[in-house]
């Protein structure tokens, strides 16, 4: 799957970022008490789908977490995901607030995944830029944040 460019609001379809950005906050304890009741939110099986009712229509919003909980996840074309409720979503234009912030804007549903395991996030079958190719054995490895230096487990190389 090729990574889709982000477009603008005006063009865009699909809206990609932390729920707490999007939904309005009068209606955040709705949400959140939405989400608390799914079994799969209370056994930790990601995606949750929420059936969110806006305007008179229903619309399936996709919920998962954030790997780490709070923070940035960072992808070509200058995406950067921040994260201040621990969540990663996918929602339909119609209900994301008008000003919309955090998220990013795609014309096609763009496809979410996240790993709390591999401490990993995919967007559009991209996995975040915190992950590289180890330069000695291939393997993927995660850089670390602090000095942009990396420790590969597989071969015990570390790069600087």
């Amino acid at each position: 799957m090729s990574y889709e460019r982000p477009t603008d609001r005006e063009n865009g379809n699909w809206w990609v970022g932390d729920p707490c950005y999007a939904i309005p906050d009068s209606r955040w304890e709705e949400f959140c008490n939405l989400l608390f009741a799914k079994s799969d939110y209370k056994n930790n099986s990601w995606p949750v789908f929420l059936d969110w009712e806006h305007d008179g229509d229903t619309y399936c919003l996709e919920i998962w977490n954030s790997p780490g909980g709070d923070g940035v996840w960072r992808f070509p074309w200058g995406v950067s995901l921040g994260v201040d409720a621990g969540l990663l979503s996918v929602l339909p234009e119609d209900v994301v607030i008008p000003d919309d912030y955090g998220g990013y804007w795609f014309e096609k549903q763009p496809s979410l995944e996240t790993s709390s395991y591999d401490y990993k996030v995919w967007l559009n079958g991209r996995v975040d830029d915190s992950w590289f190719e180890c330069n000695n054995c291939g393997n993927e490895v995660q850089a670390d944040t602090l000095d942009d230096s990396c420790y590969c487990e597989e071969c015990a190389y570390y790069e600087n």
